[in-house]
């Protein structure tokens, strides 16, 4: 017997779809009985199907870290479905499941062929990306609350180091103090450009190379960045976006390994410094909803 939509109205992804065309949907899905401690995907797999669990537990995990229990009826990776985005979880089952699975390509193939349940399906979806939007906006309103909290009172405390007698602690508390205040500033978050908004540098050897995450202190770049290591462990570069243009930059590698290499950067001369501002202030656009 296949999956019915009795199984599956209730999931928030499919409840706006009409029950004669959800039995239409459910026809597409495969029956998989997993093990218990099976892994459904792991953690950095490109996402290419979406689960239906309707016995049993699966658990997603961070690392070590359980972050979630599921129990049925769920959906399972519905974003990555439709996206084809890196799965950011482990999803394992913890006892004896029953989970129903459909590939990403039957789905957009099915609803390129059924427009009605494409819209119905696609809305929900939008509703719950929505929502999730909102509950992390909620946490992180809360974040930036606490980190300008702890940045008033670090500077506090600095402040009244300096001006107290000077003690065998008082250099090392400052010095402290003040690195963790320079870390916490807003220009140390870390970004990925986006698809619309990509980033390069060319290297000395004229390869370029894509750039994985920036911030205004920091540009995390693939292994193969190394070719412009001097023996000092100082590196150069060319910084290139389509908007801003391209200008050099340098610093330090702070961290090299398999997969990625890390640089910190030298401070830039203002007309590059603006320019590089300018491609951060783009991206950092993207992350607010207004």
């Amino acid at each position: 017997m296949g999956l019915t939509p009795d199984q599956i109205q209730s999931i928030p992804l499919f409840a706006d779809i009409d029950r004669n065309r959800l039995g239409q949907l459910c026809s597409l899905f495969e029956r998989h009985a997993v093990r218990a401690g099976e892994v459904l995907f792991s953690s950095g797999e490109r996402a290419e199907a979406l689960y239906v669990l309707t016995a049993g537990e699966i658990s997603l995990r961070e690392g070590d870290l359980v972050k979630l229990k599921l129990t049925p009826p769920a959906a399972i990776g519905e974003l990555g479905s439709i996206t084809g985005i890196t799965r950011f979880t482990t999803a394992s089952a913890t006892q004896p499941s029953e989970v129903w699975r459909v590939t990403s390509k039957q789905l957009v193939d099915y609803f390129g062929q059924h427009s009605d349940i494409a819209y119905a399906f696609y809305r929900s979806l939008m509703q719950i990306v929505a929502d999730k939007v909102h509950r992390d906006q909620l946490r992180l309103d809360d974040m930036r609350c606490n980190i300008i909290r702890t940045q008033k009172a670090m500077k506090s405390l600095r402040d009244l180091v300096l001006e107290s007698a000077e003690t065998p602690i008082s250099e090392r508390l400052h010095d402290t103090l003040q690195e963790m205040i320079a870390h916490n500033r807003r220009v140390n978050y870390r970004v990925r450009p986006h698809t619309s908004l990509p980033a390069n540098v060319r290297l000395d050897d004229g390869r370029v190379v894509e750039v994985l995450e920036l911030s205004r202190t920091h540009v995390v770049l693939p292994a193969a960045a190394r070719v412009g290591l001097g023996a000092s462990g100082s590196w150069s570069g060319v910084f290139c976006t389509g908007n801003s243009g391209e200008f050099p930059i340098s610093g330090s590698v702070v961290e090299i390994d398999d997969g990625t290499c890390e640089v910190e950067l030298d401070l830039m001369i203002d007309e590059y410094g603006a320019k590089f501002d300018e491609y951060l202030t783009r991206l950092q656009i993207l992350d607010f909803v207004v």
